[in-house]
């Protein structure tokens, strides 16, 4: 960066990082004692992007003086520092007791997590999409994780029984920090104090994190499982059962795994299937204050089925199909309401004692609901080579083609539909909320009501990459030296596309909103794909190896779409607004673009 910072792309984002490991043991002949600690940080680092942008924003604003000038080339609604991680840490120690007495072990482990991060967040105006003000997000969490297993051979070597239970407990915080107001060149664009005093008022979620939004809940689980082994056949069928706190939800899953192996051609049949259940993973989600606590666990069941051969001593090929369902996914619910809810917020409890003396209960909007379904399936192709002996060519190839689609359920009404309803529920308060199915029952304070249906569809999936490929080729030359190349594929995400723009016209500033398709998740952006190479010289010692590495990450300087920038004070042009911004995995000279080079040791003991 400091050698040449020209070469550096202008959103490019790098990060002082550093992690380290350690592990103590002690081993008898029975018992076996190990204490672990692991730990990173990660700290970001901005470039030149961000000064240039300051520069830009002070000379706009100066501009306002004499009109025209730098206005015309400064997009003040957007701005070069995503919200990306700034500050992030995280540390785990735990401990591990294996007792083993032949054909009865057992083992009992412990460990603490803890995972914080600072990242910065701007919020812009629905009115002009201008930038009004920026703030960081702690996001802090504490985690306990207690686990138990015990392994019985009944039978000697045909059958083994594993049983024993896990404990998590959770302590989640997210807050905002250095609350900063953006300066604003848009005269339509609304003040930034009754910006706030609007959010903290009307918004639940923006004051719950300025306020401090603090969550507990823990998991506890039980598991049995048998593992039988006859000739070629081994079967593992298992349950397990989960409890979730928060809703005192309780799921059971059964399991069962199968495997066939037919020694003489050196094929092995495969085939699973399982029940899983897990709590949602936001905070925002299952937040007491901005969310719904009472989300059940998300359910997901899988099938699996494939074959592997073995050709030779060093090939194997393996293709599995799989089938996944998923129930009660937590989704955004604009509609939720838990009716007849205690008005316990700490703010409105000091700020609004009257009110709630007077009316101690309301309709609660709980902003998420867990009637989200969906299912994904697909199929896996894997060939690997290994090495006969420590040198020569080695690698593997993977591919895969997958489908995930996701159904929120919630009723889609049209732009007309939408302002009707608005007109007939204007100034009214909702009392009264339930689901009937399909169906959803509003009643509002002066006796109106209103019922809404379910039609949703499913469609494709936020994060679904249909068709993926990966291909890693090592060559060895002896014990000391090997060179590798990797290269990847993958479908990049889907997106709503921008179609066209909505033009308002204040006073001597025009303002460009975009207008999105109705066809959601209807787009990507082009394909993700980049090419790696890599030359290792090992060390050798008694207590492990050292490795020495030089790797050109991007040789051929793909440029891969990350997201796109909309500039809203100019119209919707297909080529040119929105701008695409690129990942950071490639450095710039001139036009040209080259690979980063990435050096290192890694200790291995």
């Amino acid at each position: 960066m400091h050698t040449a910072p020209q070469t550096i792309p202008p959103n490019a984002k790098f990060a002082d990082y550093a992690d380290s490991q350690w592990k103590v043991g002690v081993k008898t002949k029975s018992h076996e004692v190990s204490v672990l600690y692991a730990g990173a940080y990660d700290r970001l680092n901005y470039t030149q992007a961000v000064a240039n942008s300051t520069t830009q924003r002070e000379n706009a604003i100066l501009s306002l003086l004499n009109p025209g000038v730098d206005l015309a080339n400064y997009n003040s609604n957007t701005d070069n520092r995503p919200p990306v991680g700034i500050d992030r840490q995280f540390h785990t120690g735990g401990f591990r007791w294996q007792f083993d007495a032949g054909r009865f072990s057992q083992t009992l482990q412990g460990q603490v997590n803890r995972f914080k991060e600072q990242f910065e967040l701007d919020f812009r105006s629905p009115f002009t999409g201008e930038t009004m003000f920026k703030f960081e997000i702690l996001d802090h969490r504490n985690d306990k994780d207690a686990f138990y297993e015990a392994e019985v051979e009944l039978i000697k070597s045909h059958v083994l029984i594993r049983a024993g239970a896990q404990y998590r407990e959770y302590n989640w915080e997210l807050s905002m920090h250095n609350l900063t107001e953006n300066s604003t060149v848009n005269p339509n664009t609304p003040k930034f104090v009754d910006t706030i005093n609007r959010l903290i008022d009307e918004n639940r979620t923006f004051r719950s994190l300025y306020d401090g939004d603090r969550t507990f809940y823990f998991t506890a689980s039980t598991f049995f499982e048998a593992e039988i082994l006859w000739a070629g056949l081994r079967l593992t069928p298992g349950i397990r059962s989960d409890y979730y706190s928060l809703s005192k939800d309780r799921g059971v899953g059964p399991r069962i795994g199968a495997e066939y192996f037919f020694e003489s051609t050196g094929t092995r049949l495969l085939a699973s299937g399982s029940k899983h259940f897990a709590p949602p993973s936001g905070l925002e989600q299952i937040s007491n204050e901005s969310g719904n606590p009472f989300l059940k666990m998300e359910e997901a069941d899988h099938w699996a089925g494939g074959i592997e051969q073995q050709i030779g001593r060093s090939f194997q090929v393996r293709i599995e199909g799989f089938r996944n369902r998923f129930r009660h996914l937590a989704v955004e619910d604009e509609w939720n309401h838990k009716p007849f809810s205690p008005r316990d917020n700490k703010r409105d409890l000091v700020e609004k004692t009257e009110s709630i003396i007077k009316t101690p209960l309301e309709t609660r909007p709980l902003f998420y609901s867990d009637i989200g379904d969906g299912e994904s399936h697909g199929v896996e192709l894997f060939i690997a080579k290994k090495p006969e002996v420590n040198y020569g060519l080695s690698g593997w190839i993977s591919f895969t083609a997958s489908w995930s689609k996701r159904n929120n359920h919630q009723p889609r009404l049209t732009s007309d539909e939408r302002t009707d309803f608005n007109k007939r529920t204007f100034r009214k308060e909702l009392s009264f909320y339930h689901r009937f199915g399909p169906l959803q029952y509003l009643e509002y304070d002066d006796g109106h009501k209103e019922w809404l249906y379910d039609n949703d569809r499913a469609e494709l999936y936020d994060l679904d990459r249909t068709y993926q490929a990966s291909v890693v080729i090592r060559y060895s030359f002896n014990s000391t030296w090997r060179i590798g190349a990797h290269w990847k594929y993958a479908d990049n995400l889907p997106i709503t596309p921008i179609e066209n723009h909505q033009k308002i016209t204040v006073g001597p500033i025009s303002t460009y909103l975009p207008e999105y398709s109705k066809a959601y998740n209807s787009a990507r952006y082009t394909a993700v794909h980049q090419l790696n190479l890599r030359l290792d010289h090992f060390n050798n010692y008694e207590w492990g190896y050292g490795n020495w590495f030089i790797e050109f990450m991007n040789v051929y300087g793909r440029q891969n779409v990350e997201k796109e920038n909309f500039n809203f004070m100019y119209p919707y042009y297909r080529g040119f607004n929105p701008e695409p911004q690129y990942e950071s995995t490639y450095l710039q000279s001139g036009k040209k673009r080259i690979p980063i080079i990435n050096a290192g040791l890694e200790m291995r003991f």
